[in-house]
């Protein structure tokens, strides 16, 4: 995992994205271990595994145990229903989304995704920490699959692909409208 965050650093820095000490920095800040009990006293929790269900279930039935009774429970999913994945606590009025966008560093939306149960508190501390690390948040009351930008993004698709059915432009020339 550190190799990657190290080689996506690279190409920002070779891009002129980011400069070569700023990537240093951030670098020295990672602390990586594959023991969940390294995150007892943490005042949220965001994972980040792939989007399974069962495995993110087992990650905050675990976590669940783990952490103060006070701390958020994060997931990062882009699509997997909030409420779902708080279904594997026993309180899931701390569990919220925290979708952050890739690259992250670069990316400035992140969406809150409130699930069926998570409470004002905790969307709250979703939203500081978001902002602390320079996030502009938007809320999803709502926690239906896709959440907003998903289901923009679906829709944007649809409507390329009757655009280059109906002949109005060539692929190429959509991609390109999309690109710029």
């Amino acid at each position: 995992g550190t190799d990657g965050i190290k080689a996506s650093y690279d190409r920002f820095v070779s891009k002129g994205r980011l400069a070569a000490e700023d990537a240093e920095t951030a670098l020295a800040r990672i602390t990586t271990t594959t023991d969940l009990d390294a995150v007892a006293d943490a005042d949220i929790v965001v994972e980040a595994v792939f989007e399974k269900l069962e495995v993110k279930h087992e990650i905050f039935r675990t976590l669940d145990k783990i952490v103060r009774a006070d701390t958020v429970l994060a997931s990062n999913t882009s699509a997997i229903p909030i409420t779902k994945i708080a279904a594997a606590t026993e309180n899931p009025e701390r569990v919220v989304g925290v979708h952050f966008f890739s690259p992250v560093p670069m990316m400035q939306l992140c969406e809150l995704v409130r699930g069926y149960k998570t409470s004002d508190e905790t969307l709250a501390t979703a939203r500081e920490f978001a902002e602390s690390v320079g996030k502009t948040c938007i809320v999803v009351n709502r926690d239906v699959a896709g959440f907003v930008t998903t289901r923009l993004i679906s829709a944007l698709v649809v409507e390329a692909a009757k655009l280059y059915e109906s002949g109005v432009a060539t692929a190429e020339d959509i991609d390109l409208a999309c690109k710029l």
